[in-house]
């Protein structure tokens, strides 16, 4: 692309923004003149006016500008009109050719800032539906994965809300089992106060069977002594008769 310098210095002149144009380009109109103002200054000087010899009273002087010097300037012209005016022609025509191919290379310039322009368009109107599609596709994304997750959220919350209940019903049941288990419990220690009370009577009867049991071999071994004495007397008694007998 070309700067705003190059596309000032390529305007043509009369257009605004256009840059002045040059004062001393060397021409023959501009040779016509140098030399009519060179012969201006060759030309011979006014000789002054002489002084009176005689003091007579100079006149009072009139207050007022002075009137400039009138110059006058003679040249003379080498070559004919037609040539000066070709000259000066092809200078323009020159310029002229120079400013209509700047004026194409600014037109070929502009077209292709043009179609740069064009092109940048729909590079961007590309690049702002691919970017729309995969903003849309990434939203797509993003709103499958929230359901799924909420999806899984809410899954685990129904497991959730299925364990409390469970959770519930077990501790339900634990209270049950808990509440039977205390009254198992307080049977228990009431059957084993009346185990240790049957105990105590089974001590207290095993102690009566054992002084009965004393009792019973006393008395048997005072039977067996009494039957003892009981066979020793008959045997006596048995005696004393057989001698009775024999007696009579």
């Amino acid at each position: 692309m070309r700067s705003s310098t190059e596309l000032k210095t390529m305007t043509p002149p009369g257009l605004p923004g256009a840059p002045p144009k040059r004062h001393h380009e060397w021409s023959p109109i501009n040779r016509m003149l140098a030399s009519r103002q060179r012969s201006s200054k060759s030309a011979s000087p006014v000789p002054p006016m002489p002084v009176s010899s005689c003091r007579e009273p100079v006149p009072p002087l009139l207050r007022s500008s002075p009137c400039p010097p009138l110059q006058t300037s003679v040249g003379t012209q080498t070559a004919s009109w037609p040539a000066l005016a070709a000259e000066v022609a092809a200078a323009d025509r020159k310029r002229a050719k120079a400013l209509q191919q700047s004026v194409a290379s600014l037109q070929a310039a502009l077209r292709e800032h043009e179609e740069n322009a064009r092109t940048m368009v729909i590079c961007a109107d590309q690049a702002a539906e691919q970017l729309k599609r995969t903003y849309a596709a990434e939203m797509l994304a993003v709103h499958t994965s929230c359901a799924k997750k909420a999806a899984a959220h809410e899954e685990d919350k129904q497991k959730l809300l299925e364990t409390s209940r469970l959770w519930q019903e077990d501790r339900q049941r634990w209270q049950k089992e808990r509440t039977e288990l205390r009254a198992q419990a307080e049977h228990a220690d009431a059957m084993r106060q009346e185990l240790h009370r049957r105990n105590q009577n089974i001590d207290d009867l095993r102690k009566e069977c054992r002084d009965l049991q004393k009792s019973s071999n006393e008395l048997m071994h005072e039977r067996d002594a009494l039957l003892e004495r009981l066979e020793v007397e008959q045997a006596h008694m048995n005696e004393r008769i057989a001698r009775l007998e024999k007696r009579c």
